[in-house]
């Protein structure tokens, strides 16, 4: 298990500025839905895209991995060692971020539909992430929003395509994240689902 989390803290910390950075760009438009009385429609993802976009201003610190400094870790069964990365990097942080916002969307979704949806998000983000660039009828250029999919649902909902922001808009803010959240040499610099939809294999 510790193997195969931290095979995936890249990739999840990579999905979670994306996310985050989706979130405030559309943070009006959420604000917005919710205050005419549609917050329901988007349960506990819109609960926890509003949670993002009220830490905006806060900057992930530099971080200790799932080895909490260690160079190895024994197996509970076994006692065999096997080695962990034990660098402190902002991954790291960004990860424990994103775990800490989820954690408490978690708390308040304890059942139902809310809690289905979260957990199928938190896997989804240890992969391809929770986004989706396509079209949207009756408008020109590129657009960011929620994908269904990877909330557990069996099609686009038109709810996540009402709260889409321009690609343009996504990707300014993306740029600010990154200016401060640097994995390593390279920083994050482009969304990491593109279209089409994903399937959701």
């Amino acid at each position: 298990m510790f193997k195969t989390v931290q095979e995936n803290r890249k990739q999840t910390a990579d999905n979670f500025l994306s996310l985050k950075a989706y979130a405030i760009a559309a943070a009006d438009k959420v604000d917005d839905y919710v205050s005419k009385g549609k917050g329901r429609n988007l349960s506990s993802i819109g609960d926890l895209l509003m949670s993002l976009a009220k830490t905006a201003s806060i900057k992930a610190k530099k971080a200790e991995g799932v080895g909490f400094g260690l160079k190895s870790v024994k197996t509970m069964f076994s006692g065999e060692s096997f080695s962990v990365d034990s660098s402190v990097t902002k991954i790291n942080g960004l990860v424990n971020q994103y775990i800490s916002q989820l954690g408490q969307v978690k708390e308040r979704w304890t059942m139902g539909l809310g809690k289905y949806l979260i957990a199928k998000l938190e896997v989804a983000m240890q992969g391809k992430g929770a986004l989706e660039v396509d079209k949207i009828e009756g408008k020109s250029g590129n657009y960011v929003f929620m994908n269904g999919h990877a909330c557990g649902l069996s099609s686009r909902l038109s709810d996540f395509e009402h709260l889409a922001v321009r690609m343009s808009a996504f990707e300014k803010v993306l740029a600010t994240l990154t200016a401060t959240s640097t994995f390593g040499k390279k920083a994050h610099t482009k969304i990491s689902v593109g279209p089409p939809e994903w399937d959701g294999k």
